[in-house]
């Protein structure tokens, strides 16, 4: 159950603490229009440098807000002709052991742009 929890929490914090690449502005939740298609299972084959620059920023906003949602870590395929970027994502809790992990399809502002899909940390690098 607590596992559950970890990801559900990692899914909805991901959704609402997003910000930008670089950027101190905090980003709304994206409205239903602009999340629409699932995103596809599985880490990309090779990461950018984009994941690690978005892990940075989204970890400082996550601190300035007091969320207890760290990401441990952000692996992002290089950006496709519409700007997303194909993440795997492993996040944890302040003060707990409990990894959580899921995909999700990140917009040119770092935003969700598909809905996440939820993923067995163990199964993946």
């Amino acid at each position: 159950m607590t596992r559950r929890w970890v990801a559900g929490a990692a899914v909805l914090a991901t959704a609402v603490v997003l910000t930008g690449c670089g950027s101190g502005k905090t980003v709304a939740t994206p409205s239903p229009a602009t999340v629409s298609e699932p995103t596809p299972s599985g880490s990309p084959t090779k990461c950018s440098s984009y994941g690690a620059t978005w892990l940075k920023a989204y970890n400082k906003t996550a601190v300035k807000q007091g969320s207890p949602i760290r990401m441990i870590s952000a692996c992002c395929g290089e950006a496709t002709r519409a700007g997303r970027h194909h993440c795997f994502l492993k996040l944890s809790l302040v003060g707990t052991r409990m990894l959580g992990c899921e995909t999700v399809d990140l917009g040119p502002d770092g935003t969700p742009a598909t809905v996440g899909r939820h993923e067995n940390c163990a199964l993946h690098r």
